[in-house]
């Protein structure tokens, strides 16, 4: 393009340098083709971002401060007597994604469902303003629902558990209410990093199905 006399064109003159006009105007096409197609993939990827961070969440994210450095009871209950501060509560690391731990679930058909399992404190959805869709989240005067309060390598037995909707489904139960008072038998992995080990499969009870939030 730049080969073009512009005293030329506005005079009305067609001028054309040497080449291979055919090939000169597939370059131009696709040039503008790619730059079309990096700003509708530029705006896209805003979107989707602008989605996961703000819409999907749906969580008040701008209110809530994260410490991941642990978070013994006495920390979180100063934390809680704060001038300013609502509410405080804990939960393991593989909640807030800094780490990852699985629980492998037995499915209605009989087939192992691997799930990301996440310790939380009483309290933890609330502070999120998660509600849930079926039945109820944990509580304090529950005992069923601390039974991992003495660390999970001292627990003896599986503690009620929450699960989102889509691992409601991939249990096996199509309707929230259906899942709930279920009863599934599961095994977690507890220990620290390099040794890992599975527990020993057994049964408790399904209490709650929250929505799926980021």
């Amino acid at each position: 393009l730049s080969m073009f006399h512009p005293g030329a064109v506005l005079k009305g003159v067609v001028f054309l340098p040497g080449g291979s006009g055919r090939l000169r105007q597939s370059l131009v096409i696709f040039q503008f083709g790619t730059l079309i197609a990096l700003i509708v993939s530029t705006m896209t990827i805003q979107h989707q971002t602008e989605y996961a961070m703000r819409d999907r969440l749906r969580l008040p994210t701008e209110q809530i401060f994260v410490e991941g450095v642990g978070c013994p009871a006495a920390f979180r209950d100063t934390a809680a007597h704060i001038p300013g501060v609502l509410a405080a509560s804990c939960s393991s690391g593989s909640a807030l994604t800094y780490d990852r731990f699985s629980v492998n679930f037995e499915a209605k058909d009989g087939h192992s469902v691997s799930m990301r399992g996440a310790g939380v404190d009483f309290g933890f959805f609330e502070l999120f303003g998660v509600k849930p869709v079926a039945g109820r989240l944990f509580a304090a005067d529950r005992g069923e629902d601390d039974l991992l309060h003495t660390g999970q390598d001292k627990a003896v037995g599986n503690p009620s558990f929450i699960v989102n909707e889509t691992a409601a489904r991939a249990l096996g139960y199509a309707d929230p209410e259906a899942a709930v008072g279920q009863y599934r038998i599961w095994s977690r992995i507890t220990g620290a990093t390099g040794n890992m080990k599975n527990t020993q499969a057994q049964s408790s009870q399904l209490i709650g199905v929250i929505p799926d939030f980021s």
